[in-house]
């Protein structure tokens, strides 16, 4: 072959060779958050050329923001030929935000062809009148020897790990923060884990209540480990990405039942040993030196994600009637969560009171959860009650909702429905009524059915959906495609009150929107699913 052969075959393949590469498209390329009812915006990563693009870093001001993305989103991640990767930014320092700050780019730093893409990013509200309040105490042991070095960590309403310090050589430590109640939680190697008030879970925790310009103290005193043979270990999960989440506490609380999808007569019991354990930067929890072993709940609680349990088929479950105990009773490794996203991010608040049917019953260890009306498998945010029973769920979106109260080895109680509008950003006096359970009870059986997270969405080719049958029903579960044809009858029978699960294998089935659709006696719930090959 001569060269002037050569030199036209290489240049016939050099076009292929420049178009072999990867290249980033960012849609929308600015991002704005209007108000506190807005704080959740999207972007799109598209990968336009025919090589896997990989992202190897976002560079932003991560005190104002949090960025999480549907594919597993640990750095670096890659993204397919033509395939695209939504992104939620949320506003999480939503509650100072200076002049200063609200501008802002976000460098996305990959293999593209260009090498850097930004994001503009503008916060169109601000606050230049802003003024903190203080939290300080000591940490010491039960002998009130100051602790150095222990970390120190604060929960804002209850829900957000807003900030941390550490302790200086006496034991004290100072924070400044923005006004409202806090859940103050110190850290120590050898310690249990302590939340202010002499508490080991935040459940029964006392809030810390600050205004501008105010001081409020908060000691706490940490027990030492009594060494025992008995721990429990495991990783924190987005359901949707699978990625390990790096931020959150993990809550062992003793209690004992079995869910099942059948039976409603479930047997329970419950005493008042927890403890708590903070997730480490892999998404790792371990609680070592458990005083007892017995049978415990596990729960997890992390940033813009609904508190979940574990269970044993690695599903979400919010709510402990669906929850496996686990029996604690030596070295426990590999007890996985996964936690559904929460993205209530609205700045609305239902508050009230919680009470009893038995008036001598205690009212700590019951945690409210806000449920939109119109959409069954949704959970909006969360709250611990406070002092004689008082909650406040904070960062409600507009809409229309329901408050569901829980205490294991008790029914839920529900509220009287709500509207937070842009009128009524603030809704106060709802009252809600626990009893415990006895052995004829239908343990957690809301007073109408409920269409449940189906577990994972998007899925491929198997999901798992579930429902809740307050009494006996006929009952038809299907799927239909986006052209109202039924594609599969999942059940259609006759059961009994209780909490259902049933496997969906959508194999002969193309890639798109499915919808579930559960029919009883009472009525239609529907739910939108997302099948991806």
């Amino acid at each position: 072959m001569n060269l002037i052969t050569k030199t036209i075959i290489l240049l016939s393949f050099f076009p292929l060779l420049v178009l072999a590469q990867p290249e980033l498209e960012i849609e929308p390329d600015d991002l704005r958050f209007e108000d506190i009812f807005s704080r959740l915006e999207n972007a799109y990563f598209i990968n336009e050329g025919n090589v896997t693009l990989r992202i190897d870093s976002i560079v932003y001001k991560n005190h104002l923001y949090y960025v999480r993305f549907d594919n597993q989103y640990t750095m670096p991640f890659f993204i397919e030929p033509y395939d695209t990767v939504r992104m939620d930014c949320i506003l999480a320092g939503y509650y100072f935000v200076p002049s200063i700050d609200t501008s802002d780019t976000m460098w996305v730093y990959s293999n593209s062809v260009d090498g850097v893409e930004k994001i503009e990013v503008e916060i169109e509200y601000w606050d230049d009148d802003f003024n903190t309040g203080i939290i300080s105490g000591i940490i010491s042991d039960t002998a009130l020897v100051p602790i150095p070095d222990a970390s120190v960590y604060f929960f804002y309403e209850g829900n957000y790990i807003m900030h941390s310090t550490t302790t200086n050589e006496a034991g004290v430590y100072t924070a400044e923060l923005p006004p409202g109640g806090y859940l103050v939680a110190a850290v120590k190697d050898s310690y249990y884990v302590t939340f202010f008030g002499q508490q080991f879970d935040p459940f029964n925790a006392e809030f810390v209540i600050i205004d501008s310009n105010t001081i409020k103290n908060a000691d706490i005193v940490l027990p030492k480990h009594t060494i025992t043979p008995y721990s429990v270990s495991g990783f924190i999960f987005d359901s949707l990405s699978g990625t390990p989440l790096g931020k959150g506490i993990v809550v062992v609380r003793n209690g004992t039942h079995t869910p099942t999808k059948t039976a409603h007569k479930l047997n329970s019991s419950i005493t008042n040993n927890s403890y708590t354990a903070f997730v480490d930067s892999r998404g790792r929890y371990e609680i070592n030196n458990i005083t007892e072993p017995g049978y415990y709940y596990i729960q997890s609680f992390s940033d813009y994600f609904v508190p979940s349990y574990y269970s044993l088929n690695n599903y979400s479950h919010i709510f402990w009637q669906n929850a496996d105990s686990v029996l604690i009773d030596s070295k426990l490794t590999s007890r996985n969560i996964f936690m559904p996203r929460d993205s209530s991010l609205g700045g609305g608040i239902a508050s009230g009171i919680i009470s009893f049917t038995n008036k001598g019953d205690d009212v700590t260890d019951v945690i409210v959860y806000a449920k939109p009306v119109n959409y069954d498998t949704l959970i909006f945010n969360f709250s611990f009650t406070g002092e004689g029973g008082t909650f406040k769920v904070p960062f409600l979106p507009y809409g229309e909702y329901t408050l569901i109260a829980q205490k294991i080895g008790y029914n839920d109680g529900y509220s009287q429905n709500f509207i937070i509008d842009s009128l009524n950003t603030s809704i106060s006096g709802l009252h809600i009524t626990l009893r415990p359970n006895s052995v004829d009870d239908e343990f957690g059986l809301p007073e109408d059915h409920i269409l449940l997270y189906n577990y994972p969405n998007p899925f491929n080719p198997s999901t798992t959906i579930g429902f809740r049958l307050p009494k006996s029903s006929d009952i038809e579960l299907k799927v239909i495609n986006i052209l109202g044809e039924t594609v599969k009858v999942l059940v259609q029978d006759h059961l009994l009150p209780g909490n259902y699960e049933i496997d969906f294998n959508a194999s002969d089935l193309s890639s798109g929107s499915y919808y579930v659709i559960l029919k009883t006696e009472s009525g239609i719930k529907a739910q939108k699913i997302l099948l991806i090959k």
